[in-house]
C-alpha cells in the first residue's frame, strides 16, 4: 500500500528503476 506511491514517484524520475522496486517488493512478499 504506502510503496504504491513511491513506486508512482519513481516512476516519473526514472522507469527503470520503478520497475526495479516493485520486483524487489514482490520478492519480499513471497518470503
Amino acid at each position: 500500500g504506502a510503496f504504491s506511491v513511491v513506486r508512482r514517484c519513481v516512476q516519473k524520475s526514472t522507469n527503470l528503476e520503478f520497475a526495479a522496486k516493485v520486483i524487489n517488493t514482490k520478492k519480499l512478499s513471497q518470503r
